[in-house]
């Protein structure tokens, strides 16, 4: 276990491996107690072990890295968004901006928001189409299609 420690670095790795090699070696007896030097076969068996386990984890750190990276880049992206969809929302007409805050963000109605606004609600649903394609063009993305009965009446 001394060898392994060394080897790992890690004295807890290395208790785990030398009792897999202690499974490993009781597991092939048979052969073991024939060999010339069966504490060298011992050895190489748990260097073997060490050297599949240190790789685990080296391939287990650089995926967890590559996850900070990606969250960090997502949360970037997230916040761009943020300020560009600020940016954009300020250089709608006022009903328009108006509209698509009460509908999206605070969540009302169409018709709701026509009794807010004092429109009917084929204007609130205008308003919003125009606002929504005045954001994705300023923003430079494609909206998703909607389904032309989607709880209006909420």
């Amino acid at each position: 276990m001394g060898a392994l420690r060394l080897y790992c670095g890690d004295s807890d790795l290395a208790e785990e491996l030398a009792q897999e090699t202690l499974v490993r070696v009781c597991a092939h007896w048979p052969k073991v107690v024939t060999m010339e030097y069966p504490q060298a076969w011992a050895h190489r068996v748990a260097i073997n072990l060490a050297n599949s386990a240190l790789r685990r984890r080296r391939v287990r750190r650089r995926h967890q890295a590559r996850e900070v990276v990606a969250e960090q880049t997502a949360a970037d992206a997230l916040a761009v968004t943020r300020v560009d969809l600020l940016r954009c929302l300020a250089t709608l007409p006022p009903r328009q901006r108006a509209a698509v805050v009460l509908r999206y963000h605070v969540g009302f109605s169409a018709l709701e928001v026509a009794s807010l606004l004092g429109v009917s609600p084929g204007a609130v649903r205008m308003l919003t189409l125009r606002a929504k394609e005045a954001l994705a063009a300023g923003l430079s993305v494609q909206l998703p299609s909607e389904s032309p009965n989607r709880g209006e009446h909420r």
